[in-house]
């Protein structure tokens, strides 16, 4: 009975991993081209998730949801204090683009699967690994994105470090909120 728990926790991270991978790719690289792909891969996951964990599965939605909300809304006000640009036009002029807010559903839906072992760290060392690994991500895929920097590249590091770095507590503390509150 363990080993069927262990393994059916096992194979839902690997898939949940796996699926953020893949629509990152997309989206970064293609952007709107396949995002209709990234809906659809993801959508898969979602019910993976409804048949792996069905008594849990309003809470992870929960958990996607507001994390979600707050990494797309805190790259809109980014984008709208001048942090960076994108080339391609935001939605409206008003959001952040379409593609991003795939990938930032995509990477929520890690917080309480492929990436749930960082929720037992104390906050500071959520906090510190947000800084280290969030700004690296930004600048590595800005090779690929349509997205520009407008300050000196220091500057936009110290700044993702500091938004990160405040970003991925407060996504542990929102899946402890939903958890708490089925």
């Amino acid at each position: 009975m363990f080993a069927a728990f262990v393994s059916k926790v096992t194979s839902l991270k690997i898939v949940n991993f796996i699926q953020f991978q893949v629509v990152w790719f997309l989206c970064v690289m293609y952007k709107m081209e396949y995002i209709w792909v990234s809906i659809i891969l993801f959508l898969t996951y979602l019910l993976f998730l409804y048949n792996m964990n069905k008594k849990g599965f309003i809470a992870d939605l929960k958990i996607i949801f507001a994390c979600a909300m707050v990494g797309y809304v805190g790259d809109t006000i980014l984008m709208h204090i001048g942090i960076f640009k994108f080339r391609s036009e935001p939605i409206g002029n008003y959001l952040a683009p379409v593609w991003l807010a795939m990938i930032w559903i995509a990477f929520s839906s890690t917080v309480n699967s492929s990436l749930r072992y960082l929720s037992t760290l104390p906050r500071i060392a959520q906090a510190l690994l947000g800084a280290m690994m969030g700004p690296a991500v930004y600048f590595f895929s800005k090779k690929y994105t349509n997205i520009d920097f407008s300050k000196p590249f220091l500057i936009h590091y110290v700044i993702y470090m500091l938004y990160w770095g405040a970003i991925i507590p407060v996504f542990f503390n929102l899946k402890f909120y939903y958890l708490k509150h089925k």
